[in-house]
């Protein structure tokens, strides 16, 4: 969901487990989100409950999340079980 330049990523209740954490208690890492350009920007990260809060100061209007969408990205995000977010995007462009 998208409220200004704040982008909400909910996941399945099943794959949330008891939670979502990181593994090291930093904030998770590797979210980029993208605009209208389709250009991916890096986007601070922060755990609300069952959901991710996402925001850039490069975009305004977001209309995409990326997540662990990079070549051999070593992540921090996980359910309180310890199973690893897989990567994921919510775009189907082509470049």
């Amino acid at each position: 969901m998208v409220r200004g330049n704040v982008v909400t990523v909910y996941f399945k209740p099943k794959s949330v487990g008891t939670g979502l954490s990181t593994n090291n208690g930093k904030a998770p890492a590797h979210f980029f989100v993208a605009g209208d350009d389709h250009h991916f920007y890096y986007a601070d990260a922060k755990i609300v409950g069952d959901n991710v809060v996402l925001v850039s100061d490069k975009v305004t209007k977001p209309i995409a999340v990326r997540y662990a969408f990079t070549d051999a990205p070593v992540t921090n995000f996980e359910n309180k079980e310890g199973l690893p977010a897989l990567p994921f995007r919510t775009d189907e462009w082509v470049k």
